[in-house]
């Protein structure tokens, strides 16, 4: 430890008492003083988008001489000092409690796990404590070797929060009183499991049930050292919650839906819970995150505006996490950005603040920085990485090139979402073969939910293109066009789909046909753009303009979420107009991004982008620059796992034009390296692929008879 709590710990031990500290206070003092600057050190300087429900945590080196102090000290002196008490440093940190599964009527198991959710809802306000949160304790369970779904009793909460460093346990019993309820709640050291602080009351009804909840949380606060100013601050638990326990209960089941990936699901229960209490803040704030990440923005935007027009049934932290929220589903990505860092002002290791504002940083583009998030998110957690972070760390280390450390972090996930991650980096590795099996083995599953079947099935198409199978890329993508079509909540995938079967066609020079303009029924500006970029394919002019007037009559923030595809679609239209240079000064600034910048839910392809930009440098005799974009499509998108519906095509057949290319400006070394890739990679070539295979063939040998000729 620090010197100065060294000395400290001295002079509690002197043998004379008047040379010990009077109080536990002034040793609290001169403990606090020594852990300031382990606190003003201990954090570094610098996905799905989750809702924030629990600001929280601390980090480890604030730990390691809180934890030292606070061993000697908190059965020396009043209770409200064994947490810390007002006089010490906490610098913002919160400690973590565990709360154990409470204890309730054997014919009603829905009473206990609403009062627990209830009364960790009231702590989660505290300004020094903050409960472990649900899908920390499973990660909990998994380390221990527990099955998943495992209950978390009082002794089992104990061993978890021994293992997790987390220094209490709250432990809880309710039960029914003829009409009424008797609740008690015990806080006990998760190291000597000697209960430390005992709450209990009685509430006359079901009506009474939640504010004598919120009764008792404040005065467990209180009891582990909370300021009374403090609590006095914060909003009674029937505003912040819900005077109805039945919606309370309602929210707590979608909540748990919502978690595991069930957001239809959830979003009924939220209804329903809002049903019963319209001016239940909470459950429109869920819905917010559950409608954004169903890609339903409108929707999003909507619940998330319900919830700020009740700023008195939200703490700060939920207020804020509703305005992160809403201007991610916007677009603005700076904004989301400020209200995670006012969050992360109250408490700079909260978990989920850490993990959006990464994935704001995704947005972007600064990929180095959101990977020092999602990581300082794991370092926050007690039992450390969710799989939700580790696969979120994956995309960022694709992102960077990084992937042999995005195949180490792999290793640490299991299941489906192992299998994702590692189709992630075969893609961004260009290893098609592994890519196509790990896809096949997903869809093999069962039960393998709609959303990931979608996924597994453009990762299968791009890897099946990546080896030259183009027929069966072609098939494999009508097939998920026919069963995305089908499901409102899998647009994402429907609108990525429509767009990678007409690159397709783009890039196979008429092997692939582009798919008819079946879309028409289909209004949406996602659609409008897509059927836009289908016409200026197709050589249609005329449709191409009348698109692209009816995209660009669509909102802003619409626009916002095609990411480049109406700047394309303009590029397009230039392009089939014969104006080149306003071409390749439309696309030039896009193509060199690294990503799609912003909320982009349905991207265009940067691949995309930079095929139509070289044949803009191409037309304008500039072949070198034609070179530089063709390149990066070879070895861009593999940092950007938002195009691996497109990797496989995009690469394989890059390769094939820039052997073409190179040896039409006599760059033969540079020609033969893209041959070797090409015919080492497409290594199921359709028969239809014979004539590019030729062709490339020619190519190489015209190339060098002339080198020959020129050097004679």
């Amino acid at each position: 430890v620090p010197a100065e709590v060294a000395e400290a710990i001295d002079r509690t031990l002197a043998k004379t008492a008047a040379d010990r500290f009077s109080t536990t206070a002034e040793f609290a003092a001169a403990i606090a003083t020594a852990a300031e600057p382990a606190a003003a050190t201990a954090l570094p300087a610098t996905a799905r988008w989750r809702p924030g429900r629990r600001p929280f945590a601390w980090t480890a080196a604030v730990a390691v001489v809180v934890i030292g102090a606070l061993a000697l000290v908190k059965w020396a002196g009043p209770l409200s000092h064994w947490l810390g008490g007002p006089n010490t440093a906490h610098a913002a940190k919160k400690d973590w409690i565990l709360v154990a599964e409470f204890d309730g009527p054997a014919d009603d198991s829905s009473l206990a796990v609403a009062t627990r959710d209830l009364v960790s809802a009231a702590l989660d306000q505290s300004e020094i404590v903050a409960t472990v949160p649900r899908e920390q304790i499973q990660r909990g369970l998994e380390l221990a070797g527990r099955p998943a779904g495992t209950r978390v009793d009082a002794k089992l909460a104990r061993e978890l929060a021994h293992r997790g460093g987390v220094r209490a346990v709250l432990e809880g019993q309710v039960d029914r009183l003829g009409k009424g309820y008797s609740v008690v709640l015990r806080v006990v050291d998760a190291d000597s499991l000697k209960v430390v602080l005992v709450e209990s009351a009685v509430a006359k009804d079901e009506d009474g049930l939640i504010p004598t909840l919120g009764r008792l949380a404040q005065k467990l606060r209180k009891g582990l050292g909370e300021k009374r100013g403090a609590i006095a601050a914060t909003g009674p638990l029937v505003e912040i919650a819900t005077p109805s326990f039945e919606a309370f209960q309602l929210w707590g089941r979608a909540y748990d839906l919502g978690g595991s990936g069930s957001a239809r699901e959830a979003l009924a229960l939220d209804r329903d819970a809002l049903q019963l209490d319209p001016d239940f803040a909470l459950a429109w704030l869920e819905m917010g995150y559950e409608f954004s990440n169903l890609g339903r923005t409108d929707s999003s935007l909507a619940a998330f505006d319900q919830a700020l027009r009740r700023p008195h049934r939200l703490t700060t932290g939920q207020r804020l996490f509703s305005e992160a929220g809403r201007a991610y589903v916007m677009g603005d990505l700076i904004a989301a950005l400020a209200a995670c860092d006012r969050i992360l002002q109250d408490d700079p290791a909260d978990p989920d603040a850490l993990n959006n504002r990464a994935v704001a940083l995704s947005g972007l583009g600064l990929f180095e920085e959101a990977l020092e998030n999602f990581r300082m998110a794991e370092r926050a957690s007690p039992f450390g990485a969710s799989p939700i972070n580790r696969s979120n760390e994956v995309g960022s280390l694709i992102h960077l090139g990084r992937l042999d450390e995005a195949r180490d972090v792999t290793r640490y996930l299991s299941g489906d979402m192992a299998l994702k991650d590692r189709t992630r980096v075969a893609l961004a590795a260009t290893d098609w073969a592994l890519a196509e099996s790990l896809a096949t083995a997903r869809l093999g599953n069962p039960s393998l939910s709609q959303d990931n079947r979608a996924r597994a099935l453009l990762h299968l198409a791009s890897a099946q293109a990546g080896r030259g199978a183009l027929r069966a890329s072609s098939a494999t993508l009508q097939r998920t066009e026919e069963m995305t079509r089908a499901a409102p909540e899998l647009v994402f995938a429907l609108d990525l789909t429509r767009r990678a079967r007409l690159f397709l066609a783009v890039v196979s020079r008429g092997v692939i046909p582009i798919p008819e303009d079946s879309w028409a029924r289909d209004s949406s500006t996602a659609t409008l753009a897509t059927r836009g970029l289908r016409a200026a394919m197709s050589g249609d002019l005329e449709a191409a303009r009348r698109l692209l007037r009816a995209a660009r009559a669509r909102p802003a923030r619409e626009l916002g979420y095609q990411g480049a595809a109406p700047a394309l679609l303009e590029a397009w239209v230039a392009a089939l107009e014969g104006r080149w240079q306003e071409t390749a000064q439309t696309l030039q600034p896009l193509a060199r991004q690294s990503v799609e910048i912003g909320n982009v839910t349905c991207p265009a392809g940067l691949s995309l982008v930079r095929w139509l930009l070289a044949d803009a440098f191409e037309k304008l005799g500039q072949p070198d620059s034609a070179a530089v974009y063709l390149e990066k499509i070879t070895t861009g998108p593999g940092s950007d796992p938002m195009e691996s519906h497109l990797r496989g095509a995009a690469c394989s057949f890059t390769h094939h034009r820039l052997v073409l290319l190179y040896a039409r400006m006599g760059r033969l070394e540079d020609a033969k390296r893209h041959w070797q890739i090409f015919t080492a990679t497409v290594d199921r070539p359709d028969p239809e692929l014979q004539p590019l295979i030729a062709e490339g063939r020619a190519a190489l040998a015209s190339a060098e008879g002339m080198r020959r000729y020129v050097t004679r």
